[in-house]
């Protein structure tokens, strides 16, 4: 009995069959190859840093600051304590020194004649009539015989409106620089403003014409400045 014989340049059945499975073996080993090699770039893409950010060390919490933020307390030694004074949150003002209260002036009174060529001043003190110069000067009222009246000078005003105390002097305002000496009668009054504040009720209480008058004179002097 005779066998089948391959023909010529075929391979035997056997050896086909191993041919085929040594091809699938190395397509499989090929496969798991790729496999394992796509799982080992994922696994180290997931772990590794972002791409095109070089690693460095980590962090430190705590780290001790760079230099340019140095500002320890040596710089504070070095430059010494601070002063108090140059913090004006530290500083005040040395106290006002109290003033003293001004006093309020006290009215005085004088009663004398005057005659021709003679005046008066409301600060003098005593108040007492002296002699005038050549041109009346001198005072702040004085009696002008040549042109008859009573005269104010040294920046004085006269007033002659009815008042009848100090408190109506202060608030008048009809100011004259001469009375006629005959248009004046026992129990006139006038007032005097002194160019200084002080302010003088007169009261005529005598007179003989051409020859002198009797007068009563109240000042109330300009207050005193407040002492510090």
């Amino acid at each position: 009995m005779s066998s089948a014989r391959p023909e010529d340049g075929e391979a035997p059945a056997g050896s086909r069959d191993w041919g085929k499975i040594t091809a699938i073996a190395t397509a499989v080993g090929t496969l798991l190859a790729g496999i394992a090699a796509l799982v080992s770039v994922f696994t180290y893409g997931s772990s590794s840093p972002a791409r095109g950010t070089a690693p460095g060390p980590p962090s430190q919490a705590g780290a001790a600051p760079s230099a340019s933020r140095e500002t320890g307390p040596a710089d504070s030694e070095d430059s010494g304590p601070a002063d108090p004074s140059a913090d004006p949150s530290t500083t005040s003002s040395p106290p006002a020194a109290p003033t003293t209260p001004r006093k309020p002036p006290i009215p005085r009174t004088a009663q004398f004649d005057l005659v021709e060529g003679y005046g008066f001043s409301l600060n003098d003190d005593p108040l007492r009539p002296g002699e005038t110069g050549p041109q009346g000067q001198g005072f702040e009222v004085h009696w002008d015989d040549f042109f008859n009246a009573l005269e104010a000078d040294q920046g004085a005003k006269l007033i002659k409106d009815g008042s009848k105390s100090l408190a109506d002097c202060k608030k008048a305002t009809r100011f004259e620089d001469s009375l006629n000496e005959y248009l004046l009668v026992k129990g006139d009054r006038f007032c005097v403003i002194s160019a200084t504040g002080a302010v003088g009720l007169v009261e005529v209480t005598d007179l003989e014409p051409g020859t002198y008058f009797g007068l009563k004179v109240t000042v109330l002097p300009a207050p005193e400045p407040a002492a510090s």
